[in-house]
């Protein structure tokens, strides 16, 4: 069982824990939020974690007091009005003053002169913040006696020294908003961004990218934050008055034009590119830069851009390699295995994409099949193998055979090819055909089972027509198969052309 020695230690750390997590909340109020929710989210604080029933916060400045947040628990009424409190704090305003306590009838007693003689009916305890031994504010606590009582030493002194410094750097922060939208003289907004640098240089140095204010007029790095050394290698020293120097040649003009379009840039629209960087050791980085204008002069041109520099080298070289992957993967979809052809998928995809546009300029498109003469035969003599050099050898020489980077040569399956000749009538087509009975029989394949030579032969069907909305591809297709067709039954080793008109074909041979 626990005793009352443990128990009374675990109280003490639970409220040591509480205390601690109370420092640290003001903290991150302070660095994520701006402006009067700032006072209200830490009143909040304050009260829930102390179970208090009301708490206030003032600041001071000027002889000039503002309330800030009031918290107030749902079953807790004001037991004195806010004039009477403001009134009380009224006649504190001096930097020497301290806490005070305001009973329910008006008693008003100072905290450490009357310690000991706190009135019953107390319900505000009043206790002043300081920043730089300068009073800046007031912390309010509606709160019972033995609440008060119950409060660790410390605790509120820590509360209000951090409440303190919230109120100051708040503060800062609204001077900085306000200095973006005056008019003043330009030598006391230099002066105010010094003040601000100091303040900011701890939240800029966390961030993982560059940071940066460059001087349109002298074209000059004024700031940067320690991300330039770890990214680029540079103190701001070295790079202040030649970071153009950094800049990759190829890319420096058009960082150049970016950055002169700034000067019709709208408070808050961003520019944005990406630019290759010179490290201290002599290699290159990429950087994602976006800059917005940060300051204007007496005539409202940019003066100062405000920027971030994002390390974007594994990302670009993961990108370069994915570009590089798709681009083998559509090669590899797209070209036959065995022949490094097109294969009959691509030839499709082509074959449709050349029609659409042949049909729009009313040009003729024309297809030549080629099919391998007595192929099985030669598979059964000489083996599966040689077969497939065989097509690849075939494959060589159809490619030889055309001439423009707009003819397609593609395997259709097994032993049979198709060409394809945008622009090119029927007619013309029969020059290429030509070619490819010359190539082949160059080639000198043996093959001992031909009927009809005793090397390696080709056939071959052409089609041709003008693209209309009457025909279609697979129409030509069949023309151009039924004329490969005739020509294996007139002998191979031929040409046969199929007639747009009758349909018939008429042989060339050999």
């Amino acid at each position: 069982m626990k005793t009352s020695e443990s128990i009374a230690s675990q109280a003490v750390l639970d409220q040591q824990c509480r205390h601690v997590q109370l420092l640290r909340q003001i903290m991150a109020i302070v660095q994520q939020t701006n402006g009067t929710q700032v006072y209200r989210a830490i009143a909040h604080q304050i009260g829930s974690l102390l179970a208090v029933n009301c708490c206030l916060i003032w600041t001071s400045q000027n002889q000039s007091l503002t309330l800030q947040a009031l918290y107030q628990s749902e079953e807790a009424p004001l037991e004195i009005s806010l004039e009477q409190l403001q009134a009380y704090l009224a006649e504190r305003l001096t930097e020497n003053t301290s806490a005070f306590i305001v009973s329910s009838e008006g008693t008003v007693l100072d905290v450490q002169t009357h310690q000991n003689q706190w009135p019953q009916a107390a319900a505000f305890w009043l206790v002043p913040t300081y920043s730089q031994q300068q009073l800046n504010g007031w912390l309010g606590l509606q709160m019972p006696q033995s609440a008060w009582d119950a409060l660790p030493n410390g605790w509120l002194q820590d509360i209000t020294v951090q409440l303190g410094i919230a109120i100051a750097q708040n503060r800062l922060a609204d001077c900085e908003r306000q200095l973006k939208l005056s008019t003043i003289e330009r030598t006391q907004a230099e002066q105010a961004w010094q003040e601000s640098q100091r303040f900011i240089q701890s939240i800029t140095d966390a961030s993982t990218n560059i940071l940066y204010l460059y001087e349109l007029e002298s074209q000059c790095l004024t700031y940067a934050n320690q991300q330039l050394e770890k990214v680029l290698g540079y103190h701001l020293s070295e790079i202040q008055y030649r970071s153009s120097q950094t800049i990759h040649p190829q890319d420096l003009e058009r960082l150049n034009s970016q950055r002169q379009r700034s000067v019709a840039l709208q408070d808050g629209e961003v520019l944005e590119g990406e630019y290759r960087f010179r490290h201290s050791k002599g290699y290159w980085r990429w950087l994602l830069i976006r800059e917005t204008v940060y300051s204007r002069s007496l005539d409202g041109m940019p003066r100062q851009l405000l920027g971030t520099a994002t390390d974007i080298t594994a990302l670009k070289q993961t990108s370069s390699d994915l570009e590089k992957a798709n681009e083998a993967l559509e090669r590899l979809a797209a070209t036959d295995e065995l022949t490094q052809l097109a294969n009959r998928r691509y030839l499709m995809n082509y074959l449709t994409r050349q029609w659409q546009k042949l049909l729009e300029t009313q040009q003729p498109l024309t297809l030549i099949l080629c099919d391998v003469d007595y192929f099985k035969r030669y598979n059964d003599t000489y083996g599966h193998q040689s077969g497939d050099e065989c097509l690849r050898q075939v494959g060589l020489a159809l490619k030889a055979s055309v001439r423009r980077s707009s003819d397609l040569v593609a395997r259709y399956g097994g032993e049979e090819f198709v060409l394809v000749l945008p622009r090119t009538t029927a007619a013309d087509a029969v020059q290429v055909a030509t070619r490819i009975r010359q190539n082949v029989r160059q080639q000198a394949i043996e093959h001992r089972q031909s009927e009809i030579s005793q090397y390696l032969t080709v056939s071959l069907g052409i089609a041709g027509a003008v693209p209309t909305d009457s025909q279609s591809i697979e129409k030509l297709m069949t023309r151009a198969d039924q004329a490969l067709y005739t020509a294996k039954c007139q002998g191979r080793d031929r040409v046969c052309i199929a007639d747009a008109t009758t349909g018939h074909s008429s042989i060339m041979c050999p």
